[in-house]
């Protein structure tokens, strides 16, 4: 059963990225949808009956946080053909969808169950150390608490978190939806393919301008780097990846990301990534995190790793890895070796939680100081004393 579940799992993963080829905005939100359902089921016990409507409830909601994707016009690109058939259009939405359900229902029978074991042709499991406490907090907030949360708070209004970056940042925002409790609104700003190597296709400090104008954000979440493993373009000179000239160029996007979502008010986090599965681009990686981390601590951003997370106790790229209070064995990773299947990402979506819930609360700590005091309940008249005759 685990191996029938597991192939489902390649083939959506196969389809979607024919779907990513192809451009087409509702196709690829029924996709989303579909591997939010898979991912859902994965982790609740859901009747066979009701995953139907969980994939058009999810896919409802991937339009009402992002109402663009619902109604941009397909993109066509150079190397897909300008027509497509009809026939192949409807297969690749019918196959998505079908295909969606169908993990649903498999990964509902083969993971859920109590006397489930990892297949045999997993990776040995060892034991994940357990993380490092901290001495002590952190200190968030470099600057006083922005007057947008203060007042969210003493209104009992949500605290709004917007999630950016590429498919990790869509991942990321999928898992902080199901963990933040209530009181919390988690949009998605994030888009796939993007990077701060890739402004000849998108200009991300255009788009979140115009992402956030008008939408107060109280908690940003930035989780990037996947895609800019190359050499980038500024001006009319070319820098090879992890250059000076790289450095600066890349440096300077990243400040100035940050200091527009701070100028809107925003609490910044940067979130690391995870081991990847070849050692060459894990080299790279691990080389633009410790750049990501020493230009955060010049712009006093928390930086939060997330490598130590997403490694076994060797320190070694393991696609299982104990989870839970029993420790047992759970898919962490997808199949290509460098994105998180849903657990995974809530896995390395702990930290940046449990960060902004702390600040949130001293926060509201501070909102219910400075609110002022109730006004004292008017006094009730006196009553005479009745005297004995």
């Amino acid at each position: 059963m685990r191996g029938v579940a597991r192939r489902l799992l390649d083939f959506i993963g196969w389809r979607r990225s024919r779907i990513d080829a192809a451009t087409d905005p509702e196709a690829k939100l029924t996709a989303l949808a579909a591997e939010m359902t898979a991912a859902y089921v994965s982790n609740h016990d859901v009747p066979l009956a009701e995953i139907p409507a969980l994939l058009r409830r999810f896919r409802a909601e991937l339009v009402e946080m992002n109402p663009v994707a619902e109604s941009s016009p397909p993109v066509e690109s150079a190397a897909t053909p300008r027509k497509r058939s009809a026939i192949l259009t409807t297969f690749d939405r019918a196959a998505v969808l079908l295909v969606g359900v169908g993990v649903g229902a498999m990964i509902g029978a083969a993971f859920v169950s109590e006397g489930a074991h990892a297949p045999t042709a997993a990776p040995t499991v060892v034991a994940s150390p357990a993380p490092a406490q901290k001495a002590a907090a952190p200190t968030d907030c470099p600057m006083p608490f922005s007057p947008h949360l203060m007042q969210s708070l003493a209104a009992g209004q949500p605290v709004t978190v917007g999630v950016f970056g590429d498919s990790f940042g869509d991942g990321v925002w999928a898992a902080m939806r199901q963990m933040l409790p209530k009181g919390y609104q988690v949009i998605r700003f994030s888009k796939e393919s993007t990077g701060f190597t890739r402004y000849a296709s998108l200009n991300l400090e255009d788009n979140a301008r115009s992402q956030i104008a008008g939408q107060p954000i109280d908690v940003a979440v930035i989780d990037f780097g996947a895609n800019d493993t190359q050499g980038l373009y500024d001006g009319p000179k070319a820098y090879p990846l992890l250059s000076d000239g790289w450095k600066a160029a890349y440096g300077g996007r990243i400040d100035r990301y940050v200091t527009l979502l701070r100028q809107q008010g925003a609490m910044v986090y940067w979130l690391g990534l995870p081991k990847m599965r070849k050692p060459e681009f894990d080299r790279q990686i691990s080389d633009m995190e410790a750049f990501y981390d020493q230009r955060m601590t010049a712009l006093g951003v928390p930086y939060i790793g997330v490598e130590p997370l997403s490694v076994d106790a060797s320190g070694s790229f393991n696609e299982y890895l104990p989870d839970g209070p029993s420790q047992k064995p759970r898919l962490m990773r997808a199949n290509d070796g460098i994105h998180m299947s849903f657990a995974g990402y809530e896995r390395i979506a702990t930290p940046v939680v449990a960060r902004i819930q702390d600040y949130v609360a001293r926060a509201r700590k501070m909102a219910a100081i400075d609110a002022p005091p109730p006004a004292p309940a008017p006094a009730s008249p006196a009553v005479p004393r009745s005297h004995a005759s």
